[in-house]
């Protein structure tokens, strides 16, 4: 959905623009103007400021980008396992791939919307047959399927609770580690089972006796 943000993005901008002269030149030729005048003025500025930003860097990435993917073979891939990118369109996908410009890359919930488990786990093959043309290493499949709150490919995978609920039910250390055990190993099939071989889950949580709400994330 990249182009579709830029393009809101682009459209917002204007809108803003536009009404911000509007309002400008609505108010004459007065010495002294209301103060929503000049916040319209400011927000106009603003908004074209955001959008030539956004207009260099669209044009910097269009140009840049072909002349990534045509660059010296050897060196796109030896510059390219070292990353592990998102993709929206397959197609895109595919292309890097095939030119080994890529060290894996990072599926997420956009890239299983409305795909059932087979569909998902073909274009994951696809893109691992069109890597090992090109470099000898395989290629990483990640994601973040953590369990309870973060379930990025749940459908078409099944949803897990969080872990933390898990360890909740068990005050016994053996029957906790065993109960993690298990849950840990259905969440491995269950990637394996779709292609996926790293991920990306946090160390540690830190939760326990929250005083304040908004920092528990592992911070």
């Amino acid at each position: 959905y990249r182009m579709e943000v830029l393009l809101a993005f682009v459209g917002v901008s204007a809108l803003v623009i536009f009404f911000g002269i509007a309002v400008w030149r609505s108010s004459g030729v007065a010495k002294t103007r209301p103060y929503y005048v000049y916040v319209a003025g400011l927000a106009t500025l603003i908004a074209t400021a955001a959008l030539l930003s956004a207009g260099i860097l669209e044009a910097r990435f269009q140009w840049m980008r072909p002349w990534v993917l045509t660059s010296e073979p050897a060196r796109l891939t030896a510059l390219g396992r070292h990353f592990i990118v998102v993709y929206w369109d397959i197609s895109q996908a595919e292309e890097l791939a095939s030119r080994g410009a890529v060290g894996g890359f990072f599926i997420t919930h956009h890239n299983v919307l409305g795909k059932d488990h087979a569909f998902v786990r073909k274009e994951v093959e696809t893109l691992k047959a069109l890597a090992s043309e090109n470099q000898p290493r395989s290629l990483w499949i990640a994601s973040d399927q953590e369990g309870g709150g973060v379930t990025r490919l749940s459908p078409p995978l099944l949803p897990q609770q969080s872990l933390s609920s898990i360890v909740a039910l068990h005050e016994n250390a053996s029957e906790r580690n065993d109960a993690i055990r298990a849950y840990t190993i259905a969440q491995g099939n269950e990637l394996a089972s779709l292609g996926v071989n790293l991920n990306l889950s946090p160390v540690v949580d830190l939760k326990n006796q929250i005083v304040n709400p908004n920092d528990r994330y592992t911070r």
